[in-house]
């Protein structure tokens, strides 16, 4: 039996493709030969000290992947964008980027994203998780509550919270309710928190505000607002019923804008002129008590 001779040029070229098909190629790794294991979705990290922990799939050759970089984001905290956290050298070959990072750098809150990105060349792949809470501290109690006291039955609720350890806020009456709620989400921004209820009825209100950081929450101290509509009785209890509200006049009867006008929209007179009167008559026995 005979063999081919093979010239020196067809070596070369048989050599060149048995290294193509055996030497790894390094855009033949992909983002699912990466694992960030620390932190995993829905983790917390409640130390200072964070651990942050990436690695390659073993069975992919080293490929010079030398640094991983880590972010992390918040939606509802000051870092709603990716934040650069820590850059980490390999430590075990190629395969592995483990470190720490400083906690206290971000704020308190459960909704945290953190990516993991490894760069070679123009090669880039990167993996994520979320729903990850960092739990440093508890939020520092809500001060300045105010009013504690309006003339308007529009009352617009304000404190003042530590801005970097607070996410959200809730408005709680304790003891009577403006409302049909005894609780209301505020509107956070910066170190205040502000809330505005409508067609709220003279009375004294006890209430507190919450600050929230997503993992802890923190109480004022009580404050009382008296809501006292004066001026034109009639017109001012007139009016907040015209808008929806109720009033209970002196005998506990409810009245409300639909007592006053008929069920095909118009003006029932009779029922018109004999609430005016029960209407003005609570009235009077109201200021008179006052």
């Amino acid at each position: 039996m005979r063999f081919k001779t093979f010239s020196l040029f067809e070596w070369i070229f048989i050599l060149s493709i048995m290294s193509l098909l055996v030497s790894p190629s390094v855009s033949a790794l992909t983002n699912t030969n990466l694992t960030l294991e620390s932190p995993a979705d829905s983790g917390i990290l409640a130390t200072t000290s964070g651990l942050l922990n990436a690695s390659l799939d073993s069975v992919i050759p080293a490929e010079n992947w030398t640094t991983a970089r880590y972010y992390a984001k918040s939606s509802s905290t000051a870092n709603s964008s990716w934040v650069l956290i820590a850059t980490i050298s390999n430590d075990t070959g190629d395969f592995a980027f483990n470190g720490t990072f400083d906690t206290t750098i971000l704020e308190d809150s459960n909704d945290y994203s953190f990516n993991v990105t490894l760069i070679n060349g123009s090669d880039i792949i990167d993996k994520v998780t979320s729903s990850i809470s960092i739990d440093n501290s508890v939020p520092i109690a809500p001060s300045g509550l105010t009013p504690t006291s309006s003339t308007s039955s529009t009352v617009a609720f304000s404190s003042t919270v530590k801005a970097n350890a607070t996410t959200s806020c809730l408005l709680i009456f304790t003891s009577s309710f403006p409302g049909s709620s005894g609780q209301y989400t505020m509107t956070h921004a910066g170190s205040t928190c502000t809330h505005s209820l409508t067609q709220v009825p003279n009375s004294i209100y006890d209430y507190v505000v919450q600050a929230n950081d997503g993992t802890n929450y923190t109480n004022s101290s009580q404050q009382s607002v008296n809501v006292n509509v004066r001026g034109s009785s009639t017109g001012a209890i007139a009016q907040y019923v015209s808008e929806g509200g109720e009033v209970k006049t002196t005998s506990g009867k409810t009245i409300t804008i639909s007592d006053f006008i008929g069920g095909d929209g118009s003006s029932n007179n009779a029922l018109l002129i004999g609430g005016l009167i029960v209407l003005i008559g609570g009235i009077v026995f109201y200021v008179n008590k006052k």
